[in-house]
């Protein structure tokens, strides 16, 4: 029932909560202990059973479909936001890689953070552009690029859940593109944004962040903050696919693809062409991904 009640409904009432309307706060703070109870609970069990699947992804998408992305509480008061959700086991996960860490705690992080991206993935389509959750959402993105950076190391016992998060990641990846460039698309002229720091930005500005985060990722080889961090063939490859897979979404009429194809081509041209094929930037498998990317699109 909660995931079926119309959108516009949990907006009017998220708007409450910005006016410290108190039944308001109480509602979805409970809503939201409710969902983080459940989250770590499935992330304990990690039943792979047909019915405990359907409940963990019900369960995401009533969180991703009702809560507000970010809100800010206020003092000594309890989360009632997604992201609130997210931020502890995101946080705890890549600590965990950072250290190399394989307790059971580990892999409770991780089942907990593969619930909480798809809750983020349910809600990015319906956000309003103009949201003030802009951070939070750059924060996810940050998030899901680091974890793809960090997971390139690891190999052990624990690859099966490290596969199945990665996946999540690229499939968060294919999220953003296709809602930023469908908002673009109704978009009549395209907004100049320039992103300061500690500055309160709108959904619209973090998912074009996170484009940006991708970018980066791809064609310099690193993000910010990492520069020490290089990226691998496998995951550079992985990014382009997912890509790929983004373009056949679109059909020829659909101005998604055109205005993905001016934002990206420029520069993936430009960076197939810039040296030689090697087994580093420009690996061949890299290469022929990308020109797989422009064959597609």
């Amino acid at each position: 029932i909660l995931r079926r009640l119309p959108k516009e409904y949990y907006q009017i009432l998220h708007k409450h909560i910005m006016s410290n309307k108190e039944s308001s706060r109480t509602v979805l703070c409970e809503l939201a202990t409710v969902l983080s109870n459940g989250f770590r609970a499935y992330a304990l069990k990690n039943d792979e059973g047909n019915l405990a699947r359907e409940e963990k992804l019900l369960m995401a998408q009533v969180a991703g479909h009702c809560l507000p992305f970010s809100a800010t509480p206020n003092v000594n008061e309890s989360p009632i936001s997604l992201f609130d959700l997210c931020k502890k086991p995101f946080s705890a996960t890549i600590d965990n890689m950072r250290t190399k860490s394989k307790t059971s705690l580990v892999l409770q992080n991780m089942h907990e953070s593969k619930l909480a991206l798809f809750a983020v993935c349910q809600h990015i389509p319906g956000a309003n552009d103009e949201d003030i959750s802009g951070n939070a959402l750059i924060n996810v993105g940050s998030f899901v690029m680091e974890f793809l950076l960090e997971s390139q190391t690891m190999c052990d016992d624990i690859e099966h859940e490290l596969a199945k998060l990665h996946t999540g990641c690229l499939h968060f990846l294919g999220v953003v593109f296709d809602s930023l460039f469908a908002r673009k698309a109704d978009i009549s002229a395209e907004p100049q944004i320039e992103l300061e720091a500690n500055s309160r930005h709108t959904f619209l500005d973090g998912l074009m962040k996170t484009f940006d985060m991708t970018t980066s990722i791809v064609f310099n080889g690193a993000i910010e903050g990492h520069s020490e961090q290089r990226v691998s063939a496998s995951l550079r490859t992985s990014i382009f696919n997912t890509m790929v897979i983004y373009s056949q979404s679109c059909t020829t009429e659909d101005r998604r693809l055109a205005l993905f194809a001016s934002e990206l081509l420029p520069a993936l041209l430009k960076w197939v062409n810039e040296g030689s094929i090697d087994d580093d930037i420009r690996h061949p498998l890299c290469v022929a991904a990308a020109l797989q990317v422009v064959y597609t699109i």
